[in-house]
């Protein structure tokens, strides 16, 4: 399966070309949640979804792209579901 994946100390973010799976995973217990972030280009719009599921708990949503289709994605920490996502990695691209 390819994917792409980052990793920070707190955040991880992974999307599965196979499937087109978008999935982060807590990777610090520390009372924060964490968000997983896409967007077509610089210049489009950001998409964030949200993991409040705790330390070690991954989540995922299966998106729906273009087969080739090239992405921007980031790890976050976002506390609540209507927060804000803050402290982001940098983009990394990943293909559909």
């Amino acid at each position: 399966m390819a994917y792409n994946a980052l990793t920070s100390p707190s955040a991880k973010t992974e999307f599965a070309q196979d499937g087109e799976i978008l999935t982060t995973l807590d990777m610090k217990s520390d009372s924060h949640g964490v968000a997983a972030q896409w967007r077509y280009n610089s210049g489009s719009a950001t998409h964030s979804y949200y993991n409040g599921g705790g330390y070690a708990v991954a989540k995922d949503w299966n998106l729906s792209f273009a087969e080739g289709t090239t992405l921007q994605i980031r790890a976050c920490l976002q506390d609540t579901s209507s927060g804000a996502p803050y402290s982001c990695g940098g983009w990394e691209y990943a293909e559909a």
